[in-house]
């Protein structure tokens, strides 16, 4: 079987990208599976996520062009030959803004089509037009796969979808290979992600001036790189934070760096299924979140391995934190509920319903 995974690339740093060369890597591994990978254009930058040597990685275009331009000046036709020339029999659309192309591309040849959801399925924040693509997805398809069980009510319920199945992202092996022992006495609170406006750090400097101040032994570290750097700083800088919250940058050894924070706040507005909740998860670390969609719900058990905190409550997620700072026992008591339910994520399970979804559309081919 012949398996082809359309997205942007892997040269930047992003939950698709990410997610994608786990699966991939892990999907190349079985003899039956042919992988490759066709990023849509060639952004002349290496993977930030490396690839393993099975898959075979090719460009759709040398460089960027919009997607509307695209699919009006022959995208179609480029696509379906790409399929067809490497007998593909499944393509996997990795994110809303692929369905039309790889839809349309699949219309007249054998090469089944699958839709793979990353976002909040009623969300329109990552690209223009995406909530006409998602539909045109759903409604043409031959498969589509959402991460979240309320992605699944959502397509189900609001876009009548009929061929859906529910696969959560899975924990890296990576991860849990790196994890050591938690260490409830480290003073550290720990966030990860790109600073941009789908993170909104801007309300983890209001909650940590409500929370730090008054615990002037804690700090509270920031990794990831993005536009709101110089924002951030300022907002730290002013709320007198600055030597208790840090913006550490982007670094290549996070999963080293987990094991010396006693606890994981995310402050989204919106993920599609936050990976860093599983790598916290994964670590043992206790999880704070708002309960934004799409994810936090269904990682966190409120009250056993981290808080649920209704959306955008500073005060509320200011005292939940303020909890655990001053109660090693609740620390521990989540960290070990998260060491044994970090299983229901572990790439063997969701690596096995990926392959059994695959073989399913391949014997059903009509």
């Amino acid at each position: 079987m012949k398996v082809c995974f359309f997205l942007g690339g892997f040269y930047q740093n992003g939950g698709i990208g990410r997610v994608t060369s786990i699966l991939i890597n892990k999907l190349s591994e079985n003899e039956h599976i042919e992988i490759s990978a066709l990023c849509y254009f060639d952004a002349h930058k290496p993977n930030l996520y490396p690839l393993s040597s099975r898959i075979r990685q090719s460009f759709l275009l040398p460089q960027y062009k919009s997607m509307s331009k695209f699919l009006l000046t022959g995208g179609v036709r480029k696509l379906r030959k790409f399929l067809i020339d490497n007998s593909i029999d499944i393509v996997v659309a990795c994110g809303a803004l692929f369905y039309p192309l790889a839809v349309r591309a699949c219309r007249t040849i054998r090469t089944k089509c699958i839709c793979w959801e990353h976002s909040d399925p009623e969300g329109n924040n990552d690209h223009k037009g995406q909530r006409f693509a998602r539909k045109y997805g759903i409604s043409h398809s031959d498969m589509n796969v959402v991460l979240t069980k309320r992605a699944l009510k959502v397509y189900c319920d609001k876009y009548g979808a009929k061929n859906t199945a529910q696969i959560y992202n899975p924990i890296d092996t990576a991860v849990l290979e790196k994890a050591k022992p938690y260490d409830a006495s480290a003073k550290q609170i720990i966030s990860v992600g790109r600073l941009e406006y789908q993170k909104n750090f801007e309300t983890a400097v209001e909650v940590a001036r409500k929370v730090l101040t008054a615990h002037p032994d804690w700090t509270w570290d920031i990794f990831g790189k993005g536009p709101e750097q110089e924002k951030l700083q300022q907002l730290i800088d002013e709320a007198g934070l600055s030597a208790q919250m840090t913006l550490r940058g982007q670094v290549s050894d996070l999963y080293d760096r987990y094991s010396h924070y006693s606890f994981l706040v995310m402050t989204s507005r919106y993920e599609g299924f936050p990976m860093v909740l599983l790598e916290g998860c994964g670590n043992a670390l206790p999880l704070v979140s708002f309960d934004i969609p799409t994810g936090p719900d269904e990682i966190i058990v409120d009250g056993e391995n981290g808080y649920l905190l209704k959306a955008f409550d500073v005060d509320g997620m200011a005292q939940k934190i303020a909890d655990l700072l001053d109660d090693a026992e609740l620390r521990l008591r989540m960290s070990a509920f998260n060491k044994e339910y970090c299983k229901c994520f572990s790439e063997r399970k969701v690596i096995g319903e990926w392959e059994q979804l695959l073989w399913n559309m391949l014997t059903t081919r009509n």
